[in-house]
């Protein structure tokens, strides 16, 4: 049985809630549990209705602004720490400019090197970053030196979004 953890959902107040414990919105209406989906970016979907109009809300939103009530995050990410899209559970997700929020992304799988930020160039390698419009370059003649100064300059820029993998 699920629980009655339920908080409003803004702009939803006496029609949705959210139960803080599973996670899951309540349909006051209909007296239920309303089914999520899995898009197709992995993340998990609801769709909510008011005064007709529908709209569909990322589930992991939801969860931020019900457990930051007072937070405005409009102009912000909402990242999943560790990267799984379907784990909303609060100590997960943090607020994010999208610039921290591609920092706490696995390398991409076009990657020829297996290290993220680094790239074969000519006859060496060349260590790649950009964060906040600011382009970071370096080049080396040995991947291991790379690797190196990736490390410490990848933590000195990202902080705690930092993914190195």
């Amino acid at each position: 049985m699920e629980s009655k953890n339920l908080v409003d959902i803004p702009n939803y107040e006496g029609l949705y809630k959210l139960d803080l414990d599973s996670n899951k919105v309540y349909s006051i209406k209909r007296n239920i549990y309303i089914k999520n989906h899995i898009n197709t970016n992995g993340y998990y979907d609801i769709t909510l209705c008011k005064n007709n109009i529908t709209k569909t809300y990322r589930i992991h939103r939801l969860v931020y602004i019900c457990n930051n009530p007072t937070e405005d995050i409009s102009l912000f990410d909402i990242d999943h720490i560790d990267l799984d899209k379907t784990n909303n559970k609060i100590e997960n997700l943090r607020k994010a400019t999208r610039s921290e929020n591609n920092s706490n992304r696995i390398k991409q799988k076009n990657n020829t090197t297996g290290y993220k930020n680094i790239t074969k160039y000519r006859n060496g390698y060349k260590f790649q970053l950009s964060k906040n419009k600011i382009k970071y370059e370096k080049n080396f003649k040995n991947l291991q030196d790379a690797i190196d100064y990736r490390d410490i300059k990848v933590k000195e820029i990202n902080g705690e979004f930092t993914r190195l993998d």
